[in-house]
């Protein structure tokens, strides 16, 4: 379908490609008030909702690292659940099947919910093989 994977990297290929440029100095600025070099998109001064004056701006930095982390740990986590769920091994080491959603592989929505059902046999430990023997609730 349309956009195609490789028009979507052709396109972005040559976005970020051009705004590499702008800010290397390679090409010349399509905006006068930036400067070559400035690491800031937009400019250094680019506020449009004014949230500089309102904010601590090194403490606004410092929660941006630290929700930019997390997320990063969410992340893996939906990837180690999907490995751990929909694998043939629950490492994925020498898996000879892996998650594909298409294919029908189980969802994290679906695990959630499955563990809510179930939570004593339907948890991680099922998975690692170290099922509970407590049965169902």
């Amino acid at each position: 379908g349309f956009p195609s994977f490789y028009n979507g990297l052709a396109f972005e290929v040559i976005t970020i490609g051009l705004s590499e440029a702008y800010r290397t100095g390679l090409i010349d600025p399509a905006f006068p008030e930036l400067e070559v070099g400035d690491l800031h998109p937009g400019g250094e001064h680019f506020d449009p909702l004014g949230l500089a004056d309102t904010f601590d701006l090194d403490e606004m930095k410092v929660a941006e690292i630290k929700h930019a982390r997390l997320s990063m740990l969410a992340w893996l986590g939906f990837l180690s659940q999907a490995v751990a769920t929909n694998c043939d091994n629950p490492f994925g080491f020498g898996s000879e099947t892996w998650p594909s959603y298409i294919d029908g592989a189980v969802g994290p929505f679906a695990n959630w919910q499955a563990h809510l059902a179930n939570p004593v046999s339907e948890n991680v430990w099922k998975y690692i093989g170290l099922e509970s023997t407590a049965g169902y609730v």
